[in-house]
């Protein structure tokens, strides 16, 4: 998960400097659109991630040995009947990292971070009224200097959660996309949708907060320091300067 959230931030960075280059110098709107793809450009690394657990699979190793190697501890899912929903396991779970210890993966999409994303949602429009009194108070560095912490407060916050549910989020996905396409379809082709759904499911939350903590903190940015187009001119021209 390490290794594919770095993947994640540099393809922002890249995507960023792209559309700086093409002349997209509205950071709201320039933000917006590279959370977006970023978000997809970490399902495209899971992809990956899923295709590289595969490989011996598609080498030739023959159904029996994968179904003998499972020997019953792993009830193979029916994507199509189950709508996507993770395997059963029926044997003793093991340790794992950040997600715990755990005798079934049956839950691993049920999270409190559902309740989290609605008290934003909720809070939003009613601290919309109080905000610009709140900010009024400080000078345009402080503020500026705060809507950067946010910024990154919301995507290393998103980083933590990701890599604390990684065990439920690859094993899911992992299980689903190896015994859909290993076992039900006897095929060496990766083509069971199902991984995607699960992997939103885990995923969704962190990065809708992102990005409507992104958004905002960008707008103060724009109104505070207007001659900006990109966080390094933020810190030199408005903050660096004035302090």
């Amino acid at each position: 998960m390490l290794l594919i959230l770095l993947g994640t931030i540099i393809s922002a960075v890249i995507i960023s400097k792209l559309l700086w280059i093409i002349g997209l110098h509205h950071m709201v709107i320039r933000f917006a659109i590279v959370l977006i793809l970023a978000y997809l450009c970490f399902f495209i690394l899971i992809r990956l991630w899923l295709y590289y657990l595969t490989l011996p699979y598609q080498k030739g190793e023959s159904d029996k040995n994968i179904s003998d190697s499972v020997g019953g501890i792993i009830n193979v899912p029916d994507c199509s009947s189950s709508g996507g929903s993770g395997p059963d396991i029926v044997g003793h779970g093991g340790s794992s990292g950040g997600g715990g210890a755990s005798g079934s993966w049956d839950n691993a999409s049920d999270s409190p971070s559902l309740s989290v994303s609605e008290g934003v949602a909720g809070n939003t429009g009613s601290s919309g009224g109080s905000s610009g009194d709140i900010l009024s108070g400080l000078d345009d560095s402080a503020v500026i200097i705060i809507a950067l912490l946010f910024i990154l407060a919301a995507i290393f916050g998103s980083g933590i959660y990701l890599i604390y549910q990684a065990p439920d989020i690859f094993s899911e996905a992992a299980f689903q996309i190896i015994l859909a396409a290993g076992l039900i379809k006897k095929t060496k082709q990766i083509t069971n949708p199902c991984w995607e759904g699960s992997v939103f499911r885990h995923t969704w939350v962190p990065f809708a907060i992102t990005l409507v903590v992104t958004i905002i903190a960008a707008w103060i940015l724009m109104i505070h320091c207007p001659q900006a187009t990109k966080i390094s001119e933020v810190i030199r021209l408005c903050i660096l300067t004035n302090g």
